[in-house]
């Protein structure tokens, strides 16, 4: 799901002013003439700590709601209840949901009570990576082809003569040792990678 104007719904913590912006001559018609800014009471977008604001915001009201923070990774919140597990991932103003419809549609439905959401629909990617998904399997596959793809065109000319190996990291391969006359790269090319 998105949220929308996400960043002004943020609290200042700090004061901040703002110049009357040009062409709002009624703002000035109704305060003293003396005054050149205005206060800001909440976030708007341009300012530095917005997003942070509205953060702060999204996860002050998710806590209201019973949802914990991962002491990993303070973007990923979760809730387990009656209506089962809801997951929460955020990414600035895109949150991905997952977990029980039940619980999902019934915080969506509370968080729409103080936020503007827009549900995106079926999930397909998530900041930067393609998601396939097998419901009936109850799995999904994340994957970023665009990158690898792109990585591939950008360093082909490099890799063309180099040695195809397994990747060391999939179980019960083997790990190859260079041998004499393979091309090997230098100190400077391996710092590139």
């Amino acid at each position: 799901m998105d949220v929308e104007t996400a960043f002004l719904y943020g609290n200042l913590d700090e004061e901040a002013y703002m110049q009357i912006p040009s062409g709002h001559q009624e703002v000035v018609e109704l305060i003293d003439e003396k005054y050149w800014c205005l206060e800001l009471k909440k976030s708007i977008y341009g300012l530095v700590q917005a997003a942070r604001q509205w953060w702060k915001r999204l996860v002050e009201v998710l806590k209201e709601l019973g949802f914990q923070q991962s002491a990993i990774d303070a973007c990923l919140l979760c809730r387990m209840d009656d209506d089962g597990i809801v997951i929460f991932c955020i990414y600035v103003d895109d949150i991905l949901c997952v977990g029980s419809k039940i619980g999902i549609e019934k915080t969506i439905k509370k968080l729409s009570t103080k936020f503007q959401v827009k549900r995106v629909g079926e999930l397909n990617d998530y900041v930067g990576c393609t998601i396939l998904r097998n419901g009936r399997e109850k799995k999904a596959l994340f994957y970023q082809g665009d990158l690898i793809a792109r990585l591939e065109k950008d360093f082909s000319y490099e890799l063309e003569n180099l040695r195809r190996r397994s990747t060391p990291a999939i179980p019960r391969e083997i790990v190859m040792k260079s041998q004499e006359g393979d091309l090997m790269l230098s100190e400077d090319e391996q710092r590139k990678y």
